[in-house]
């Protein structure tokens, strides 16, 4: 069933009085419905994949990764029950979200996977992200669920010096030529993906190179080429060959998010999210400067152009370009004056919103308008054909993230204590252990040596 407008809090794409949205809330529900027969259920599980998803086929002429990546969908979504009475009740979320979710989940370490708590803690994220706060709000998009979860995934992932290996990676740890006692040299073994490098020729003639690193050190490149574009007026690829090849400098700045208030809190960049805790930290280190986002959202300036503290603290709350459905990074939009400059607009964070090109155009074409509160920084979004659309901000500095913030560093505390709690658990069992071993030890006697006294 649709949320109902009674209710006060629903999404646009499930307003009741959408003719539209209510005929694709019931075409959700009957996909999701249909992937939900499809799945194997009794003896049906034990049939082989591929036999499986050829009868599907048969009955539907979806191939078969698709099918695989549907019902592997279903079965993560299995794992959270809030999530999946949520869903369940209001058909509000497609299979192509499902998806989103369950790829985001796949490949993470074992010891999350084998936690309890980190699936709680997913559930629980989850179904306050997809659960509406307020009327006729916009829909999380993928890319928004992608950035909450790589956002819990990196705060509770443990140190790689404390994360457990696959055991069959342990066993090739100890043996490399797969025999115990081998003393020859293992062979050198293959980089991690983040830091390989490729080129690959072309049928063109052209050469294309491949580069994966860190996002911070992404960060700075990206930046940087940008620059060099910008101060030169040329091309991202020339800048980026005139980088590298002429020892060009290119001063980068660069906006590290993070709670001073909060030990341990996660650290944002844009326009890649979250970082992993030691980067956020190194980050955080090597800073120049220390601003104070509040302070930032509170400043005016009587200058059209913003200022640059000014504009973080609009980047870290919006994140992205406002626009519905837009993912384009707030760090390459326009700062919009919601109420234009010239007619007294001020400059400052309750009456700037980040815009793409595209959209500002629209916006200045006065073909939508739109309410921006000062306060949560919601966008009421006013369209030409009387309809309307509520987008929540999604920036770390967004008051519904910053609470989350919060309640995820509270988790991150809780799930330390439990991990203190089972070593000092094993410790103790380890002592016990070796406790009862040596009374099961027999005592060595004076007379081993010698003939019984009778």
């Amino acid at each position: 069933m649709p949320f109902h407008s009674d209710t006060m809090a629903f999404h646009s794409l499930s307003s009741p009085d959408d003719p539209l949205a209510v005929a694709f809330q019931q075409a959700r529900e009957a996909e999701y419905l249909a992937w939900r027969r499809a799945m194997p259920t009794g003896s049906q599980q034990e049939r082989d994949f591929t036999e499986l998803a050829a009868t599907i086929t048969r009955s539907t002429g979806i191939r078969s990764g698709v099918i695989a990546s549907n019902l592997y969908a279903l079965l993560t979504l299995d794992k959270l029950p809030q999530l999946k009475t949520l869903i369940e009740e209001h058909f509000h979320v497609d299979m192509s979200r499902l998806r989103t979710i369950d790829h985001q989940l796949t490949g993470i370490c074992v010891e999350l996977l084998e936690d309890p708590g980190f699936w709680e803690a997913v559930d629980e994220r989850l179904s306050s992200l997809l659960s509406p706060t307020r009327a006729n709000q916009l829909m999380p998009t993928s890319a928004t669920i992608t950035r909450a979860l790589k956002e819990l995934i990196r705060v509770l992932t443990p140190p790689e010096e404390e994360a457990p290996q696959h055991p069959s990676a342990q066993e090739e740890t100890e043996h490399p030529e797969g025999e115990p006692g081998n003393t020859e040299p293992a062979p050198e073994p293959e980089l991690p993906v983040m830091n390989r490098y490729h080129s690959t020729p072309q049928p063109d003639g052209s050469v294309l190179f491949e580069i994966r690193v860190d996002q911070v050190t992404a960060t700075k490149i990206e930046e940087a080429v940008r620059a060099r574009a910008k101060e030169q007026g040329i091309p991202y690829h020339q800048a980026f060959v005139e980088i590298f090849l002429m020892d060009v400098s290119v001063k980068v700045n660069l906006n590290l998010y993070q709670a001073r208030d909060l030990p341990g809190s996660p650290g944002f960049l844009q326009p890649y999210g979250p970082l992993d805790p030691k980067d956020a930290e190194a980050l955080a280190a090597a800073a120049q400067r220390i601003r104070d986002a509040d302070a930032a959202a509170e400043k005016e300036s009587p200058a059209y152009q913003t200022p640059p503290d000014i504009r973080a603290a609009v980047e870290g709350r919006d994140w992205l370009c406002r626009w519905p459905g837009c993912i384009r990074p707030a760090s390459r939009c326009q700062m919009d004056h919601r109420i234009n400059h010239a007619d007294g607009g001020p400059t400052t964070a309750a009456n700037l919103l980040a815009l793409c090109d595209h959209h500002h155009a629209r916006k200045t074409d006065e073909q939508v308008h739109y309410l921006l509160d000062p306060y949560t920084g919601d966008v009421y979004w006013l369209f030409q054909d009387g309809t309307w659309a509520i987008d929540r901000a999604e920036g770390p500095l967004a008051p519904k993230q910053r609470h989350w913030v919060q309640t995820l560093a509270q988790r991150q505390d809780r799930r330390r204590e439990r991990a203190r709690l089972r070593e000092e658990e094993k410790a103790e069992q380890e002592r016990t252990q070796r406790l009862k071993q040596k009374r099961e030890r027999p005592l060595p006697s004076q007379y081993e040596d010698e003939e019984p006294p009778f």
